[in-house]
C-alpha cells in the first residue's frame, strides 16, 4: 500500500513544469488529507497575507537583492495561486481563466504592439490606456466615473494616480511650471495655518468633530500638493516618504545610542525645555556626523 505522502510526492515529480508544480502544491494543501491551517482559509482571511506579501516584494526590490527578491515574488505567486484555487472550488472560475483574462486584457491594451495603432510617446501611449480602459467597462455596461476603485489604494499613491489621470483628460499644471506649483503650495501652507489660528496650541483636550474635519481638510489638501510637486519632478511622493522615514529611523537610533553614552541621558531629563534641547542638539551632532 503506498503512503498518501508518497502518492502526494509523485504528483509533484510528474509536474509539467515549476508552474505547475506550485499549482499542484496548492491544490493538496486545500484537499481533505491537505493542510488543516490551508483548507481554513477563504478570500477574506487570506487579504492581510496578499497585502504583506506585495508589501515584501517591494522591501525586497528596494533591498537590491535579487535573492530576497525571488523569494518574495515566489510567495506572492503562491497566493494568487491559492486565490485562484478558492475561487476554482467554488466554481466561480479556474487559474486558466485568470491567465487568459489577463493575457486578453494586454493585447487589447496595447493596440501599438500587437496592433497597427501608432504612438510617439509614453504620454500618448498612456492616455491610449485610459481610453481603452473605458471603452471595456462600457462593453460591460458600465459607465466610467472618475476616480472608481481608486479607494482602496493607500492615500499618496491614489493622489498621484487621481492627479495622473487628471493630466491624461488635459487638466494639469503647464510642464515645467514649477512656480505656480510652488505658489499653491505656499497657498496651502497659508490656510492650515490661517485655520490653525495664531494662537493654536497642541493640548491633549480633544478637538470637536467639526474642527479635526476643516484641519483635516487642509492638512490634506497641503498632501495633495506636495504630492502634486513630485508628479511633476518625475519623483514619488510615496518613496520619498518612505526613504525619509527610513532615514528618520537610523538617525533615531544613533540618537537613543549616543544618549546612553553621555554622562546624564536627554530622555532621562524630567524639565521638557531641557530635555527637548538637549536632544535637539544630540540630533543635530547625529546628522552632521554622517554629513547629512
Amino acid at each position: 500500500m503506498t503512503a498518501p505522502g508518497s502518492e502526494k510526492a509523485l504528483r509533484l515529480q510528474n509536474a509539467a513544469d515549476p508552474f505547475h508544480r506550485l499549482k499542484e502544491i496548492t491544490a493538496i494543501l486545500r484537499e481533505p488529507d491537505g493542510c488543516e491551517w490551508d483548507r481554513a482559509q477563504d478570500f477574506h482571511s487570506m487579504k492581510e497575507g496578499l497585502l504583506e506579501e506585495a508589501s515584501e516584494v517591494v522591501a525586497a526590490v528596494e533591498s537590491g537583492d535579487p535573492e530576497n527578491l525571488k523569494e518574495e515574488l515566489g510567495d506572492l505567486a503562491f497566493l494568487v495561486l491559492f486565490y485562484c484555487r478558492l475561487a476554482e472550488e467554488k466554481g466561480l472560475f479556474r487559474a486558466a481563466d485568470v491567465y487568459e483574462a489577463v493575457s486578453d486584457k494586454l493585447v487589447f491594451r496595447h493596440p501599438h504592439v500587437f496592433g497597427d495603432l501608432q504612438t510617439s510617446d509614453q504620454k500618448e501611449i498612456l492616455k491610449n490606456w485610459e481610453k481603452l480602459k473605458e471603452r471595456e467597462q462600457r462593453a460591460r455596461g458600465e459607465e466610467p466615473r472618475f476616480g472608481e476603485k481608486t479607494g482602496h489604494l493607500p492615500a499618496l499613491i491614489r493622489a498621484d494616480k487621481i492627479q495622473s489621470k487628471a493630466s491624461r483628460k488635459g487638466f494639469d499644471w503647464k510642464r515645467g511650471d514649477l512656480a505656480s506649483i510652488f505658489s499653491v503650495l505656499r497657498s496651502e501652507i497659508d490656510e492650515l495655518e490661517a485655520e490653525l489660528g495664531a494662537t493654536y496650541e497642541a493640548t491633549d483636550s480633544p478637538l470637536s468633530d467639526v474642527r479635526r474635519e476643516r484641519i483635516e481638510d487642509e492638512l490634506g489638501d497641503l498632501f495633495f500638493s506636495v504630492v502634486n510637486l513630485g508628479r511633476h519632478l518625475a519623483v514619488s511622493s510615496e518613496r520619498s516618504l518612505h526613504r525619509s522615514t527610513e532615514k528618520f529611523i537610523e538617525r533615531f537610533r544613533r540618537l537613543e545610542e549616543a544618549a546612553s553614552t553621555e554622562e546624564v541621558n536627554p530622555f532621562s531629563i524630567e524639565n521638557e525645555a531641557e530635555r527637548l534641547g538637549a536632544l535637539e542638539r544630540l540630533y543635530q551632532k547625529v546628522k552632521s556626523d554622517r554629513g547629512h
